[in-house]
C-alpha cells in the first residue's frame, strides 16, 4: 500500500502545448537535422538554445 502526500510548492508545467507555426521548406528540413528526424524536438532545441540577449536579435528576425 502506498501513501499519497501533499506536495508543498509551486506546481510545474511540465508538458507540451501544441501550437501552429508556419514555417519554410528550408527551415522544416533544418529543424528536423537539428532534432534527429524530428522537427518538434528541433525547434525547442534551436529556440532553447538561441540567446536571450536582445542585442543578438537582427533585424531579419523581426520579419511580419
Amino acid at each position: 500500500m502506498t501513501k499519497t502526500t501533499n506536495k508543498l510548492g509551486p506546481k510545474t508545467r511540465h508538458y507540451a502545448i501544441p501550437r501552429n507555426v508556419m514555417l519554410t521548406e528550408e527551415i522544416i528540413e533544418k529543424a528536423r537535422r537539428i532534432g534527429k528526424g524530428n522537427l518538434s524536438a528541433g525547434v525547442r532545441k534551436a529556440v532553447t538554445e538561441y540567446p536571450m540577449d536582445a542585442n543578438t536579435a537582427r533585424a531579419s528576425d523581426d520579419q511580419a
